[in-house]
């Protein structure tokens, strides 16, 4: 596991580099860690699956115009909010609590 960082609302980001997934971990509620597998994009030119174990983007809550924000995140980084993101992507939503 490699510590990506953390944000202003103290959320930890954890890879995890032998199941190909992040580690979500919020410290203010100590609740159980969210698992986000590395399941990689659609890519806009050909609709063809790419990057699968090596990055993953989620839909987040915040739609923008004919964008949306995803949460987005690889080995080397993570962008929880990054909005430059065509919605034709496809990608995936995961429940993160029933």
């Amino acid at each position: 596991s490699q510590a990506l960082g953390s944000d202003k609302n103290y959320r930890i980001y954890t890879y995890d580099s032998v199941n190909s997934g992040i580690l979500f971990t919020d410290k203010l509620t100590a609740e159980e860690p969210l698992w986000y597998p590395s399941v990689g994009c659609k890519r806009e030119s050909d609709g063809k699956l790419t990057d699968v174990g090596s990055m993953g983007k989620y839909w987040s809550v915040t739609p923008r115009d004919f964008y949306a924000c995803v949460f987005y995140f690889s080995s080397r980084y993570v962008f929880p909010n990054y909005d430059d993101s065509s919605r034709a992507l496809a990608l995936p939503v995961r429940c993160v609590k029933e």
